[in-house]
């Protein structure tokens, strides 16, 4: 899956609807969570759009990617409280602990939605929060996570809150493209 993913690093940066989908996922994160003073994990970061943006206020980011390529282009942005990781996670490989997850348009391309999620959740101090934003499934096509799917898939994790929105949408080729928006908390 990596090295997919290295095809498309060189033009990231640059991808007008990238841009768009990380301004709007950071604005819709600092509306619901405080991120002065945190210690982040941002799993699946690409070049670290929403890193970079989070830098600022957090504490430390961990920035992890399966792809070398972008991770080469968010350690050469050279953010100083930020740790870039190229590895696909599995447990064991990262021993901290972390006061928020965040994992932007990730979830869809990970082998087991579920165990990745358990995973995840091991890595989150008492009280911490996990957010993801993906596509929503609406039923027209067969990418994306309907709300039944979310809710499930992290009951079954062992989330006790969760809360789904749909926070903003996109306009692409294709037509208007929903995000879902997942906050779940331990």
């Amino acid at each position: 899956m990596s090295d997919e993913w290295d095809d498309y690093a060189d033009d990231w940066n640059d991808n007008e609807g990238v841009i768009i989908y990380a301004n709007h996922t950071y604005e819709t994160l600092r509306a619901e969570v405080d991120l002065e003073g945190l210690k982040i994990l941002d799993f699946g970061c690409g070049t670290g759009n929403l890193t970079e943006k989070m830098a600022p206020k957090a504490n430390h980011i961990t920035a992890i990617d399966s792809s070398a390529k972008m991770i080469s282009i968010l350690k050469n942005k050279n953010i100083k409280n930020v740790k870039a990781l190229q590895l696909e996670l599995r447990e064991g490989d990262i021993s901290n602990q972390f006061d928020l997850i965040t994992a932007s348009s990730v979830f869809g391309f990970v082998p087991n939605f579920v165990d990745t999620l358990i995973l995840l959740k091991g890595l989150l101090k008492t009280g911490g929060i996990l957010v993801q934003w993906d596509w929503l499934d609406t039923g027209q096509d067969d990418f994306g996570f309907s709300p039944d799917q979310l809710k499930s898939a992290y009951n079954k994790a062992g989330f006790k809150a969760v809360k789904i929105s749909q926070p903003f949408s996109l306009t692409k080729s294709e037509g208007e493209k929903k995000v879902v928006m997942v906050i779940a908390s331990l």
